[in-house]
């Protein structure tokens, strides 16, 4: 089974995600109760526990939090992906999402490095959401 077929196994209330990444957009839940934003989806704010949640667009604008580069492919799938930067990015709507920085050679990435998503239609139903640095700082 491929990486992207894994990506079909995915939880009901996830699902606005990943077809909002299908038309290349990036967006995650706030809560209409306590007004804090979430990401990674889930059916409860992990703030107050609140039921009541929307999905807010993001600019696709973030920061490096951290980072890792991987030298051996965790998946078949990644093996020409190699090195692999994975990394915890912040975005500016407020939370942190894990992902991989892609278009920059690993030895450039850098803790604080201003980042701008994009998008990689790996199969017609799975697109995910990766990171470049941002062109003309």
């Amino acid at each position: 089974m491929s990486y992207a077929d894994l990506l079909l196994f995915r939880s009901p209330s996830a699902r606005p995600y990943w077809d909002a990444a299908r038309y290349e957009v990036l967006q995650v839940q706030e809560c209409m109760t306590c007004s804090r934003r979430q990401f990674y989806p889930r059916d409860l704010c992990h703030h107050c526990w609140s039921t009541d949640l929307r999905w807010i667009v993001c600019s696709g604008k973030a920061v490096v939090h951290s980072y890792t580069v991987c030298h051996v492919a965790p998946h078949p799938d990644f093996t020409d992906q190699l090195p692999l930067v994975i990394a915890i990015v912040d975005l500016e709507e407020g939370v942190r999402m894990t992902t991989n920085i892609v278009e920059c050679d690993s030895a450039a990435v850098r803790i604080g490095m201003a980042v701008e998503a994009v998008f990689d239609h790996v199969t017609a139903e799975a697109t995910l959401v990766k990171f470049r640095p941002v062109k003309n700082q």
